[in-house]
């Protein structure tokens, strides 16, 4: 079992309600949403990125080094967990789905995981979706920020980065009390596994590195539109699900004959789309 997972125990069948339980080693700290946003207890640096790390690590591991390959498909902070020492410990395998050797990505008709922290190519269940969660909580770690608050946290960072002043982003609860090397490489680092265009997404594999001192790479110039685009069969179909019936493994689709939606334009009136998109 790697470090960062959460350990399985056992189980447990209840006969009566004839269901299983999976029953898992307990985490007194309980999940990182917990502590990153309480206003009364801020999290020191040195902890909140060991538990980036640690994550990383995980996702590394899952995607890369056991075998078959596994897709997590909802990485975010209450999935998050803490042990005694604060180590990070991946959990909630619900949505986990498992990729054949040589496979590398599975087509689904279905959106999995959770709003705002879903990848926009929701149509594939593959590594790259994991990074691009993976990014969103990075940026959320290093700012303090909730993305399910603060929706543009992207768009923020990266208008930030791109004025030279991405450092500002930040948690102000720290009070400047943190490795400003450290701090810069995990925002950038987010800001490049949250990229909508999954082509200039990184791995997992090749993230790493530079969140343990490899030289910083420029972020891609250009932000495209965050599409959210389901390929289903002969024509394109668009997500349409308002985000409030948004659904873990369901979702409201409408065909769409022309090639793309743009998220920034007025939908009708009897539809709400789930736009978090990275243009103003």
């Amino acid at each position: 079992m790697h470090g960062n997972l959460v350990e399985l125990v056992g189980w447990c069948h209840r006969r009566r309600r004839r269901e299983y339980l999976l029953v898992y080693k307990f985490m007194p700290n309980r999940s990182l949403d917990k502590h990153l946003y309480d206003p009364a207890d801020c999290m020191p640096w040195p902890r909140r990125y060991n538990i980036a790390m640690g994550l990383a690590a995980a996702l590394r591991y899952l995607h890369h080094e056991c075998q078959p390959n596994v897709v997590h498909r909802d990485v975010k902070p209450s999935n998050v967990m803490l042990d005694s020492n604060f180590n990070a410990k991946l959990g909630d395998f619900g949505m986990a789905r498992k990729l054949d050797p040589g496979e590398e990505y599975r087509q689904t008709t279905l959106v999995t995981g959770t709003p705002f922290y879903v990848a926009p190519e929701y149509q594939r269940d593959w590594q790259k979706t994991d990074v691009y969660s993976f990014g969103i909580v990075a940026l959320e770690i290093a700012s303090g920020k909730s993305i399910q608050v603060d929706n543009h946290l992207v768009n923020w960072g990266r208008d930030l980065y791109d004025s030279g002043q991405i450092q500002t982003a930040a948690d102000p609860r720290l009070n400047g009390q943190f490795d400003a090397e450290q701090m810069k490489r995990l925002l950038v680092v987010g800001l490049w596994c949250s990229y909508p265009d999954y082509v200039l997404r990184p791995t997992m594999q090749v993230a790493i590195p530079f969140l343990e001192g490899a030289p910083l790479r420029e972020l891609p110039p250009a932000r495209p539109s965050q599409e959210y685009r389901l390929y289903g069969g002969p024509s394109d179909e668009i997500f349409a699900s308002a985000l409030s019936n948004f659904t873990t493994g369901t979702a409201a689709i409408m065909p769409a004959p022309t090639a793309s939606l743009n998220l920034a334009a007025p939908a009708p009136s009897s539809t709400t789309f789930f736009s978090t998109q990275l243009d103003d």
